[in-house]
């Protein structure tokens, strides 16, 4: 799973590692990483070097150091990858039309990119939840989860760690107000139709369209 270093390396390198493989779902909230020995051996670094990032990782919230039982990747890890920029925002107040503002700008971008990058894993993973928002229609809660999970896949096929970290960090805040929004089943229905033309823009790896798809929907409401 790690890569031996080609240089002398810091603690920080191993972190940044550590964190790239979380964000790139290789590592998953629950998986147990390697003992200390084995990534010692996997990285060609001390364990020293080891304990000192796992040390730094664990107040980061990244992962949990269990006593006697090894080291796990965070069952909360949304909440300690994107908590302080949630913060950031909500603290700065009035944050509706700055959150529209925000999607208009990136979420477009990310469905141009992903119809570009997308792997058929990807198309895979997208199709599923377009197919499980539509069992939701009239499941409110269920349907406000999947529409979500749409656009967190999305930004994963998009294959950028900068924009799947930001897209993660609007979800949360986006996500009381699209419940309310797919309350009323003629928005469920709407809802799904919008991210159905998404996802097709995206198996045509038409960048173009997906890109308009996306605005269209941001335009018309939060979904």
């Amino acid at each position: 799973m790690f890569e031996k270093l080609q240089k002398s390396t810091y603690p920080e390198l191993i972190i940044e590692e550590i964190k790239k493989l979380i964000l790139d779902q290789e590592l998953e909230p629950g998986d147990r990483l390697p003992s200390e020995r084995e990534l010692a051996e996997q990285f060609g670094v001390s364990r020293a070097s080891i304990r000192e990032a796992i040390t730094a990782l664990s107040a980061l919230g990244l992962v949990e150091a269990r006593t006697g039982d090894g080291t796990y990747v965070s069952a909360n890890l949304t909440d300690a990858v994107l908590q302080p920029l949630s913060w950031a925002v909500l603290l700065a107040g009035g944050v509706g039309q700055d959150l529209a503002e925000a999607r208009k700008i990136i979420e477009p971008g990310i469905a141009a990119l992903a119809a570009r990058r997308a792997t058929a894993s990807d198309k895979k993973k997208l199709l599923e939840t377009v197919n499980s928002m539509r069992e939701a229609i009239g499941n409110p809660s269920a349907l406000a989860e999947q529409d979500l999970a749409f656009h967190m896949a999305l930004a994963r096929a998009a294959r950028n760690r900068v924009l799947l970290e930001t897209m993660t960090g609007l979800q949360r805040l986006l996500q009381a107000l699209i419940a309310s929004h797919v309350l009323e089943t003629e928005n469920q229905k709407v809802c799904l139709q919008e991210h159905i033309e998404i996802y097709n823009a995206i198996e045509a790896r038409d960048a173009t369209k997906a890109q308009q798809a996306m605005l269209g929907s941001i335009d018309k409401d939060p979904c």
